[in-house]
């Protein structure tokens, strides 16, 4: 693990419409670490980012980001203090630029600089935007909105990026740019929470996994201990 709990998840109950998809959540999210989260499609991971993003009001549990809780806060609040959450799908504004649903990403900075320079950051790690600035996001292929979906992230700011199934719907060669991206944003010290349904393509990045299955996290350990249980993905994932 790279440094101090940045994210702390405990007993976390949550769900909708007064039925529980998650059942006593508890993990640990390091500064600088990049832990991921993996299970069957529908049971549980997205819930488990929407409501440590607010977009979803616990039930029950505590969610601290650093000294502070946040369980329970409006998501706009939890944005603004650095917790970005990019969806499953990207969800760009087609009718804008690249360039445009960029800037969208600092919409809660007031400082010029500060986003001039966070653009250029993006820039540096995504050089396809630049080139793609004044292109609509509706005429982009399936990978370069993945970049754009995780370079508005970016532009936040934040001290916590929640990528969510970020390889969902990819040709196996852009999934393999992604995940260059996703290394290059790790080793730059970012730290990320990532949700994957493909295991092995996190398994060297990831300090941590957690494996759920319906609202739990059955199993849990390091990244390079996936390959060695090859009963555990066959039994929850199917090969």
């Amino acid at each position: 693990m790279s440094g101090e709990t940045l994210l702390a998840v405990s007993d976390l109950a949550s769900g909708y419409k007064g039925r529980d998809v998650l059942h006593g959540i508890s993990f640990e999210v390091p500064e600088g670490s990049l832990i991921t989260l993996i299970g069957p499609n529908g049971h549980g991971k997205s819930t488990l980012l929407r409501s440590i993003s607010g977009l979803l009001r616990p039930r029950a549990g505590g969610i601290r980001l650093g000294e502070r809780a946040i369980a329970g806060l409006p998501a706009e609040a939890i944005a603004a203090l650095g917790v970005i959450q990019v969806p499953q799908g990207d969800m760009l504004f087609a009718d804008m630029t690249v360039h445009e649903n960029l800037t969208m990403g600092a919409y809660l900075e007031r400082d010029r600089s500060v986003i001039r320079r966070r653009l250029d950051e993006v820039h540096a790690i995504l050089p396809r935007l630049k080139e793609r600035g004044r292109q609509l996001a509706s005429t982009l292929s399936g990978g370069e909105r993945r970049m754009v979906g995780i370079g508005r992230g970016l532009m936040a700011g934040g001290k916590l990026l929640m990528l969510d199934e970020p390889s969902l719907g990819l040709a196996p060669i852009v999934i393999d740019r992604v995940y260059e991206v996703i290394a290059d944003l790790k080793a730059s010290g970012r730290t990320i929470l990532l949700v994957e349904e493909n295991p092995m393509r996190a398994e060297d990045l990831s300090e941590r996994v957690h494996l759920l299955d319906n609202g739990y996290i059955v199993w849990s350990g390091a990244g390079r201990e996936l390959s060695e249980r090859s009963e555990l993905i066959e039994t929850y994932l199917g090969g």
